[in-house]
């Protein structure tokens, strides 16, 4: 995103639409809409999705748009003349364009056509119509092509929909989801949208964690976890999910150590599955890791949990 610009682009109802009117734009429904809205110095760019949108393979154009649907791109400022562009359903499958100009309806010319290119791709940098996009990226170009999309885009929450998208399979191999790991930890800067991601990962995929390679790729991205609730709420659902693995109990435990706060990292250690402290390994990184925590009572409750009978 452009420095200075501050955006918000959101699933809303109509309430979230309201708001003085951009240039010509008439009442469209909103019920509910997809918004992208920048401010700058009295300049007001807007982008406002209703339905199904499918764009051009250039991204330059609209190809289709459902039944009820609608695309409105609208600028209003002191720069350059107000602009708004409305795409909306046609005959037999076809795409309506009304395009006006300081609130007159005309045909648009060189400069307007770059105009209109320019806000769709700013929209789909926000996450225009992610979904639908992200399915017909990955239909085409598998789990590669949806990383280097998701490289290109502005925002943790819509790259997440792109990752959601690469691990949705069932069939995802071992080295696609390490991929898809690694890129998110890589790329996501949001504790929230990657721990999300994560365990959306674990709920969906847990089996694979018995790949080393999709393990050490899972917990190297939990370790980036800057927030102790994030990556313990993490850390938890994975034991839950994969944790009679020593080998994942074991991961668990690694990535707790570098926690801050001594209550979170004793409830990663207090759900670690009894089964799985079984294994020497996995007792010699309790032991580790407990011996981190800085509270009489945490230590005492995690120490009990070790000694407990199994």
């Amino acid at each position: 995103m452009k420095a200075g610009w501050m955006v918000a682009a959101t699933t809303a109802l109509l309430a979230a639409c309201m708001g003085a009117p951009l240039p010509a734009q008439q009442d469209e429904a909103c019920n509910p809409c997809w918004i992208s809205r920048h401010s700058h110095n009295g300049d007001v760019v807007e982008i406002r999705m209703q339905g199904s949108v499918e764009l051009t393979d250039d991204e330059s154009g609209v190809r289709a748009i459902r039944p009820g649907g609608y695309l409105l791109l609208a600028e209003r400022g002191t720069r350059r003349p107000d602009r708004r562009v409305l795409y909306t359903p046609g005959a037999e499958g076809s795409v309506r364009l009304d395009f006006r100009r300081a609130g007159s309806r005309r045909e648009p010319d060189a400069g307007d056509l770059a105009w209109i290119r320019e806000m769709l791709r700013r929209g789909v940098e926000d996450g225009l119509n992610a979904e639908g996009r992200a399915e017909a990226i990955h239909r085409r170009g598998g789990v590669s092509a949806l990383l280097n999309e998701a490289e290109r885009l502005d925002g943790d929450g819509v790259r997440r929909t792109y990752y959601a998208r690469a691990i949705e399979s069932s069939a995802l191999r071992p080295a696609e989801a390490a991929r898809v790991l690694r890129h998110a930890g890589r790329e996501m800067e949001s504790d929230g949208d990657l721990a999300r991601f994560l365990r959306a990962f674990a709920e969906r995929h847990g089996r694979l964690l018995a790949d080393e390679d999709v393990r050490d790729a899972f917990f190297d991205a939990a370790a980036s976890l800057r927030s102790d609730g994030d990556r313990a709420r993490v850390l938890i659902h994975v034991l839950e999910v994969a944790g009679d693995r020593p080998a994942v109990s074991a991961g668990a435990l690694h990535a707790a150590r570098g926690m801050g706060s001594n209550g979170d990292k004793t409830r990663v250690l207090t759900r670690v599955p009894r089964t799985a402290l079984a294994s020497r390994g996995v007792a010699d990184a309790y032991r580790s890791t407990l011996q981190t925590i800085r509270s009489e009572g945490d230590c005492r409750r995690a120490h009990n949990h070790l000694a407990s009978p199994r």
